[in-house]
């Protein structure tokens, strides 16, 4: 397995770009908005192409998430999935962030998990009716 990945920063985050996923950590106290998905399929252009992938959130910091940025992200005909990683006391917010997604979504405590989902949905392995998959 390859583990070298190329790294992004900009005002409100920080991405880690693998070969089938992606890692994002949004700064503290950012709110993310329809267009940081507009500002991301920008990037996923140019490192993916039309690959398909993963985008895996890993929620270190607080912040908010305008429901509506999830449709922006839908247009992404090869975004195949969402994996939130993210500790208990916000895995409601999350669970309810799902219902604007219509693709795969899961989430996590742990971001090892994580990872290891991205090859259960590029593989199709996933059964999509488990919203959430600790």
């Amino acid at each position: 397995m390859d583990n070298t990945f190329q790294y992004y920063e900009d005002d409100h985050c920080e991405i880690l770009i693998f070969e089938k996923y992606l890692i994002k950590q949004v700064k503290e106290g950012q709110t993310i908005i329809p267009a940081h998905a507009k500002e991301l399929k920008v990037v996923i252009d140019k490192y993916y192409g039309d690959n398909p992938f993963i985008y895996i959130s890993n929620r270190t910091f607080s912040y908010s998430v305008d429901p509506l940025t999830y449709k922006a992200a839908a247009v992404m005909e090869n975004l195949k999935g969402i994996a939130i990683v993210t500790n208990e006391d916000k895995i409601k917010q999350a669970s309810f962030e799902s219902t604007f997604f219509e693709k795969p979504f899961a989430i996590f405590e742990d971001l090892t998990k994580a990872i290891a989902w991205v090859d259960q949905i590029l593989d199709k392995k996933y059964v999509t009716d488990q919203p959430n998959n600790n």
